[in-house]
């Protein structure tokens, strides 16, 4: 956690950092989460790294994209190619921490419904992803157990082996539908040490939306022979492991209900490339004894360790993106290559085990060329860096890039300072590719976008608290009797006589006013917003022409308030990314219960009077007759696309959906425009970001994933039961939106305006504060990417570009310091800046001492902000 207790200052035989360009620190002790005694003495743990880094060399491994690989669309692995598996790893054997049956005879997965996966499309034996191989059951039909639900099992690794890891790799499913839960591994170190990380598992189906899992299947079986035909799904989770001693154990999370953890499989990946230290010296009998007691006698002397040293760049990674832009008049297209220091954190305090540029990184093939180097400028041990290389498909080249291509990286004098030439297939098309889509640039730099819940259900605006009031009408249908507060509320205040559709006539729009609105987003930071074009009730927003006549532009206010708002955002606010709301299903939609278009809680037919069932409620401007999927999702979606030429495609729901043939059309249309679009993972198909909703992630994912919520800690839309004073705090909205950028995400932020269309002032207050600090600081937010060491340490986040690294307090430092007890990648003649506080914030002191970087401070540069202080690091290049 951050220590922001008064330090105490160097002394005078200390070397002081941020006074003159003379007394920076050259050393950087490590810290650790407690005490960091071992059992060799350090020079010779040192000597022993260096050993078996000196004997490694630059590898690669070509990040497997699901949607091109059978298995991930189909389940089953014959007959496909597998990526190489040459990045060091270490599967951990399980099977004695088997205690349930997630497929075949005698399943029950699930203790919800007691389903199970179909064994016949699961993999057997073993399983690759992200360069590292799982060990997975031989035999998935044999009725024996398969997994592990976590309950503090205690897993012992392997003793053989040097024993410094980077990466903890798993497969899991959770066993509920709907959300995520947080569960903390705990890892145990040889000196004594504890330190935690918390994954965010999602469960193995979802009935609204999708998520990506690496291993998925088409269905999953339900007691009685029945079958659940939603994609099933197994997941990868990553996280970074300290290194500051060797790790011993881990132990798995706690039960929780009702989402239990299921563990498949875990991986370790090492710091080392310890097979090639073993090779070298592996001649003799008991060669890993010999490595070890050799180096140990051999070190005692710190010159033992080649001062000239220089760690290999190592590409832990290459994956291939749908991200493009125009460079030298060329479409070019991104490639990911990540850059791992194999040291692990205990080598940090000497500067020349760090990789220090900058380095200008190419990729060069057949099929294509470098237009752009990626630009790598430092890694730290045990850290790993994303750089972007652009590259161009060279004229009648295929649209999947193949076959044999070179890696270079080159130092500011053009000298290659790493080469490696190699055959792979990038498995991945640039020029044709539907379902395989990433989030472009523009929607990973924004991170903070304005939702806005607006419609008929803004007149009566109601709910009980922990209730959506953009549900009355449903919620008010649900149990027609004295136990429904939304039944009892309705008929108090309006009567049993009055319906849902009678809110039409007071939905006005009278105080809506499109540059206002867009102004405020503006003011407010965010960088996009998105607008519920229509919710659930079937009420659109927009000129739905003879689709339906149910809209404000047909009914109400006649007012097209959709193209009304995006005139203004691209007339005054034209750096605003536009998004469109639009759900999929609709309650009461009789086409789409007769169409067959309906399901659970959208059954699709006409709803029953609340307090005379033998009456029906009307629809008001519904058109008899149409093909629900086609000639009213289908259609809508494309009205949003062309007539409205939204950027983000923010679906609801799911389920029924011709969402793929709407992607076919949508994408090329939006690109020939020289315009990058974004969808969601409520579409039915196609998902490109995840969507947890009134909650976020608790660790880093590297998935792209967006939480939304709204300013009312309840509910999105307006609720008039909420008083002003229970709106979120700028500060927590603030310490929200920091949060999920450190992990690798965005926050859509709701306000719900009136009926009348008026975002009340308590909102506007709020997010006006949050604007006023990203405009100060939000070189810290925008484009910005995840620490791979770790987002958080207590209240502090961190972020980071390729040439700064910042750290955010959520607390104010006191007694004129900060001081943060995790490797940071900060170097002599670096410079440390707290923004928002002015010439009193600029070029901040710092030191480091005992394994801790300290940042004095000023209270007067402190007090020139609130809420988050922003402590960025530039670096000297």
């Amino acid at each position: 956690m951050a220590d922001i207790a008064k330090p105490s200052k160097p002394t005078d035989d200390e070397q002081r950092v941020g006074e003159s360009s003379t007394s920076h620190v050259d050393q950087y002790d490590v810290p650790s989460p407690s005490s960091t005694k071992t059992n060799l003495p350090k020079v010779a743990t040192l000597a022993l790294i260096t050993l078996c880094a000196l004997l490694g060399g630059v590898t690669f491994f070509i990040h497997p994209r699901w949607p091109n690989l059978p298995w991930h669309h189909h389940g089953k692995t014959d007959g496909v190619k597998w990526p190489k598996l040459n990045y060091p790893h270490v599967p951990l054997n399980i099977s004695q921490f088997y205690n349930n049956v997630a497929a075949g005879p005698g399943a029950d997965f699930s203790p919800h419904t007691h389903g199970w996966y179909c064994a016949e499309h699961l993999p057997t034996v073993k399983f690759g992803y992200d360069g590292v191989e799982f060990l997975l059951p031989t035999n998935w039909s044999d009725g024996n157990p398969d997994n592990v639900i976590a309950k503090k099992q205690l897993v012992e690794v392997p003793r053989d082996s040097v024993g410094f890891y980077r990466e903890m790799h798993i497969l899991y499913a959770g066993d509920w539908i709907d959300g995520e839960s947080g569960n903390r591994f705990t890892f145990h170190f040889e000196d004594g040490s504890e330190s935690q990380v918390e994954v965010s598992a999602k469960n193995w189906w979802t009935l609204h939306w999708l998520n990506q899992g690496v291993i998925r299947t088409p269905y999953h079986h339900l007691p009685g022979g029945d079958v659940n035909h939603n994609v099933t799904q197994i997941y990868h989770w990553s996280a970074a492991v300290p290194s500051d001693s060797r790790l011993l154990s881990i132990t798995l999370p706690e039960a929780y209900w009702p989402n239990h953890l299921h563990i498949f499989a875990m991986t370790l990946v090492p710091n080392l490339i310890e097979e090639q230290a073993r090779s070298a010296m592996g001649n003799r009998k008991g060669s890993q004894e010999i490595l070890q007691n050799s180096v140990i006698r051999l070190v005692t002397d710190a010159k033992m360790i080649p001062k000239d040293y220089v760690p290999k760049i190592r590409l832990r990674r290459i994956v291939p993106t749908t991200k493009w832009k125009i460079l030298n008049g060329v479409k070019s297209y991104a490639v990911e290559a990540t850059v791992v220091n194999s040291l692990p954190t205990l080598v940090t305090p000497d500067k020349h085990m760090w990789i220090q540029g900058p380095f200008y990184l190419a990729l060069q093939g057949n099929g294509f060329r470098t237009v752009q180097e990626g630009v790598l400028n430092r890694v730290m041990p045990s850290d790993e860096i994303k750089v972007k290389i652009w590259i161009a498909l060279r004229k009648g080249a295929s649209e999947y890039v193949a076959g044999a291509a070179t890696f270079t990286a080159t130092d500011s004098t053009g000298s290659v300072v790493a080469s490696q030439s190699d055959t792979w297939d990038l498995s991945h098309s640039f020029t044709d590719s539907i379902e395989n889509r990433d989030t472009p640039e523009w929607w990973d730099d924004a991170k903070f976008g304005i939702f806005i819940h607006w419609s008929i259900f803004s007149v009566p605006a109601w709910s009980p608290p922990g209730w959506y009031a953009a549900w009355y009408w449903w919620w008010m249908h649900r149990w027609t009797n004295e136990d429904n507060g939304f039944w009892r509320y309705h008929r108090d205040t309006y009567g049993p006589d009055v319906v849902y559709d009678d809110f039409i006539a007071d939905f006005t729009g009278a105080k809506f006013n499109a540059s206002e609105w867009v102004n405020l987003f503006a003011d407010a930071g965010a960088k996009y917003f998105v607008f519920v074009t229509k919710h659930h009730d079937g009420f659109a927003l927009f000129d739905t022409k003879d689709t339906t006549h149910r809209s404000s532009y047909h009914l109400g206010p006649r007012r097209d308030f959709l193209r009304e708002l995006f005139d203004a955002a691209k007339a005054e606010q034209p750096h605003l990314y536009r998004g469109t709301y639009l759900t999929m299903p609709e309650w009461y939609n009789p086409d789409a219960g007769r169409t067959g278009a309906g399901f659970g809680d959208w059954p699709g037919f006409l709803a029953h009077n609340a307090y005379n069932d033998s009456q029906l409620e009307p629809y008001t401007g519904h058109i008899y007759g149409k093909d629900y999927l086609r000639d009213i999702q289908l259609e809508h979606m494309k009205m949003l696309a062309v007539n409205y030429e939204t950027e983000i495609m923010w679906c609801d729901i799911g389920g029924p959906n011709l969402t793929v043939e709407f992607a076919k059309e949508w994408y090329p249309f939006a690109e020939s425009q020289g315009r990058q679009v974004v969808m969601n993972n409520r579409c039915g198909a196609i998902p490109q970001f995840d969507t947890p909703e009134y909650t976020k992630f608790s660790s880093i994912q590297t998935t792209k994933w967006e939480t939304s919520e709204g300013i009312d800690p309840y509910c999105y839309s307006y609720n008039r039961r909420t008083k002003d004073d229970e709106y979120k705090s700028a500060e927590t909205l603030l310490h929200t939106l920091i949060d999920i950028v450190s992990k690798n995400g965005n926050y859509l932020l709701n306000l719900g305006p009136t009926g009348e269309g008026e975002i009340i002032e308590a909102m506007q207050v709020r997010v006006l504060e949050v604007g006023k600090w990203l405009k100060h600081s939000g070189d810290c937010v925008y484009g910005t990417t995840y620490s791979f060491p770790g987002a958080e340490l207590g209240r502090l986040r961190f972020t980071q570009t390729s040439s700064r690294f910042c750290i955010i307090s959520f607390d104010r430092p006191r007694d004129g310091y900060l001081v943060i007890e995790r490797p940071i990648p900060i170097l002599k003649g670096d410079r440390i800046d707290l923004l928002g506080a002015g010439s009193s914030g600029a070029d901040l002191k710092w030191w480091t001492r005992e394994g801790k970087l300290v940042i004095a401070v000023s209270d007067e540069a402190a007090n020139l902000v609130s809420w988050a202080w922003a402590f960025q690091i530039q670096y000297d290049l």
